[in-house]
């Protein structure tokens, strides 16, 4: 291996897969601490409904508690809308794929000096082919999402 090669792959591996590795990581639990804020104010939100209703129902007439058992299954509905629309679990298993197969690429992939020059130099150039692949294949899986979203048909007549 020339010297060339491993400075190329130091810089690559700091550059580059370090770089993504951090990206996915940290876009991963920054999207399942959302998810997670939601599944939980969903249950609170699903909780004070019960609990206004079951107060409602035994008779105590408050105006504000008919309010809360009225509004707050409504707005419980919003919150678990916005969490399927945002897609939060999925996306987060695929930033967690992506940094998973990513780690296994730079562990197993990345080219050993105990190689030949030929051969470390033909390891080095498969180890930078499959991790953009692997990149391109998580980009392509990106657009593909955005094609197969379904814009609304604005009402007959009327503008949206």
């Amino acid at each position: 291996m020339s010297s060339r090669e491993r400075e190329f792959l130091d810089f690559y591996e700091r550059q580059r897969v370090e770089d993504q590795l951090g990206y996915y990581r940290r876009t991963a639990a920054r999207l399942g601490r959302r998810d997670d804020q939601l599944i939980v104010l969903t249950g609170l939100l699903m909780f004070a409904a019960s609990a206004s209703a079951a107060v409602v129902a035994a008779g105590i007439d408050v105006i504000a508690l008919k309010a809360v058992a009225a509004l707050v299954p409504a707005i419980s509905a919003a919150v678990a809308a916005t969490r399927a629309l945002y897609e939060l679990e999925r996306n987060r298993a695929r930033y967690e794929d992506t940094y998973r197969d990513l780690e296994y690429l730079r562990a197993y992939k990345a080219p050993s000096s105990a190689l030949s020059d030929d051969d470390y130099g033909a390891a080095l150039a498969e180890y930078v082919h499959e991790v953009e692949e692997l990149l391109s294949q998580e980009q392509r899986q990106w657009v593909e999402t955005m094609e197969q979203i379904q814009l609304a048909e604005p009402p007959p007549g009327g503008t949206v």
